[in-house]
C-alpha cells in the first residue's frame, strides 16, 4: 500500500505555489482567482490544519461578495461552493451566507435551477449544491426538499457525463445521507470509472471524487483502490492534469488537488472508524506504564485535560481530573470523558480552554506535525502544557501504515524548546515531549 505522506505534502506544495493568501488560482496555466474553488478549498485547508490560509480565503470572499449576494461569475453552483467554505465560519459570515443562499433561491423555480450551461454540464452537480444549502444553516428545507424531488431520481445514478460532474452527484448524495447503492452499482461496472462512458481516458478529479464518495459511504477497499490508482497520475509538482483525454489535458487544475486531499482524509477517517475495536483499552504495563506515568505526573486534579486521539480511552479513563477526549472516529462508548469527534489537525474546541493537552501515538498520523502542534497549542490556556508521546524516527522503519510518519523529537526540542525523554519499555524507540505554552 502507498504511504501517501509524501504525496499529500507535494499536493500541499502545489497549493502554496498556485494560490495567494486570498484565493487559489484556476490552474497552473490560468493564474487567476477562482472564487468557486477557493470556497470549497476552505474546509480542506481547515481539515489539514492550515487555519490561517482558510481564514484568508474566507475573509477575501466575504469582501468581494456582490450587493445581490452572489459572486462573479454569478452562477448558482459556484455561489453554493462559496457557501460551503463560509459555513465553516458561520458565526462570522452568517449575513454573507444568508444573502448568498437567498440569491440562489431566486434562481430556482419549483425546485429546478435555470441552466446557465446550455446542457454542457449535467444535472448531477446540483446534488452538491443542495448539500451546500443544507450545510449553510439557513432554514431552506422546504426549498431543498423540492430540489431533491427534481434531481434525486433514476437519471442521477446513470453515468452519462464527465466523471467529474457525475461524482458531484455521488458525493452530494453521500454527504446528504441518501441511499447511494445505485451509484455503487454503476461504478462497479468499471475497473476504474473512465473520463466519459466508453472512453479509455480518465478525468483525475473524477477518480479522486469517486474515492472520496466511496469512503463517505463506508466502502473502504474500493475507495482505497481508486485512491492508489489516481496517485499514480500525480505530477512531480504535486498537481494533477484535468485528464489524459479531453478535460484540461494540459493544465494542472486546482480542484483536482482539493478532491485528492479530501479523499485521503476520508479514507484515513474510515480506516480508524472501522478498526477502532483493535485498539487497546488497557495500559500495557498497568500503573508502571511509562507513557501513563509521564501524563499523570503532569496532571493535577483541578486541571481540564484533553486526550487528543483518545482511542478507547486507556489514558484519560485512568486520570483524576476534568476529563475531555476527542478522536477521528466515534469512541464515545469507550471513554469516560466529555467526548467529541475531531482530529489533532482540527480540534472541536475554542481557543485557550485546557490546562493540559496530550496526544499519545497520534501525531504520527497527522501528516503535518507542526500544524497538529499548533492546533493543540491553540486550545491550551496560556501557561498550559502539551504532552506528546510517540515513536521517534531515529530508526528507519519501512513498514509504516498509510499516512504514518514517526516524529523527529530533536526537531521538537530545537523548534519548540520541548523537554524530551526516552521511554525504555518498548522495542521501538518511544519518546516523550513536553511543550509549555507561553503565558
Amino acid at each position: 500500500m502507498i504511504n501517501f505522506v509524501s504525496n499529500i505534502h507535494k499536493a500541499t506544495q502545489w497549493i502554496n505555489n498556485n494560490s495567494t493568501d486570498h484565493y487559489v488560482h484556476i490552474s497552473s496555466v490560468q493564474r487567476k482567482p477562482y472564487y468557486e474553488v477557493s470556497g470549497y478549498y476552505i474546509p480542506t485547508l481547515l481539515n489539514y490544519g492550515f487555519r490561517e490560509k482558510a481564514m484568508g480565503f474566507a475573509e477575501h470572499l466575504a469582501a468581494v461578495q456582490l450587493n445581490n449576494g452572489a459572486w462573479k461569475p454569478s452562477i448558482v453552483f459556484d455561489v453554493a461552493q462559496i457557501i460551503d467554505g463560509l459555513s465553516e465560519f458561520s458565526n462570522k459570515y452568517s449575513i454573507n451566507i444568508e444573502r448568498a443562499a437567498n440569491w440562489i433561491l431566486t434562481k430556482c423555480e419549483d425546485g429546478k435551477f435555470i441552466d446557465p450551461y446550455n446542457g454542457e454540464i449535467s444535472d448531477h452537480i446540483y446534488m452538491r449544491l443542495i448539500y451546500c444549502l443544507y450545510k449553510s444553516g439557513i432554514d431552506v428545507k422546504i426549498h431543498t426538499d423540492e430540489m431533491l424531488n427534481v434531481y434525486y431520481n433514476e437519471n442521477l445514478f446513470k453515468f452519462t457525463s464527465l466523471s467529474h460532474f457525475y461524482a458531484y452527484g455521488f458525493e452530494g448524495s453521500a454527504r446528504l445521507g441518501l441511499d447511494c447503492k445505485k451509484f455503487l452499482e454503476e461504478i462497479s461496472r468499471y475497473q476504474y470509472i473512465p473520463e466519459k462512458s466508453g472512453a479509455d481516458t480518465y478525468c483525475f478529479t473524477g477518480l479522486s471524487q469517486v474515492a472520496l464518495s466511496l469512503f463517505l459511504i463506508g466502502e473502504y477497499d474500493l475507495g482505497m483502490k481508486y485512491l492508489q490508482f489516481v496517485t499514480g497520475f500525480q505530477k512531480d509538482t504535486g498537481g494533477f492534469l484535468g485528464s489524459n483525454g479531453g478535460y484540461f489535458p494540459k493544465e494542472e487544475i486546482s480542484w483536482a488537488v482539493k478532491f485528492y486531499m479530501d479523499a485521503f482524509l476520508e479514507g484515513q477517517k474510515l480506516w480508524f472508524k472501522k478498526n477502532i475495536t483493535i485498539f487497546p483499552n488497557k495500559l500495557e504495563y498497568g500503573d508502571k506504564d511509562e507513557r501513563f506515568i509521564f501524563i499523570k505526573n503532569n496532571v493535577r486534579e483541578t486541571d481540564s485535560v484533553l486526550d487528543v486521539g483518545c482511542g478507547k480511552g486507556r489514558y484519560i479513563n485512568n486520570l483524576n481530573c476534568n476529563r475531555f477526549a476527542c478522536d477521528i472516529a466515534d469512541a464515545s462508548k469507550y471513554v469516560n470523558a466529555k467526548f467529541q469527534i475531531g482530529s489533532c489537525l482540527r480540534l472541536p474546541h475554542d481557543n485557550n480552554v485546557f490546562d493540559v493537552v496530550f496526544a499519545s501515538e497520534v501525531l504520527e498520523h497527522s501528516i503535518f506535525v507542526d500544524n497538529a502542534i499548533k492546533e493543540c497549542l491553540r486550545v491550551l490556556k496560556p501557561g498550559g502544557k502539551l504532552l506528546i508521546i510517540d515513536k521517534d524516527d531515529r530508526i528507519n522503519f519501512n513498514n509504516l501504515h498509510f499516512g504514518e510518519k514517526w516524529l523527529n523529537f530533536r526537531k521538537l526540542q530545537r523548534e519548540y524548546e520541548a523537554e524530551i525523554a526516552d521511554i525504555k519499555q518498548f522495542s521501538v524507540p518511544f519518546c516523550t515531549a513536553k511543550i509549555n505554552k507561553e503565558r
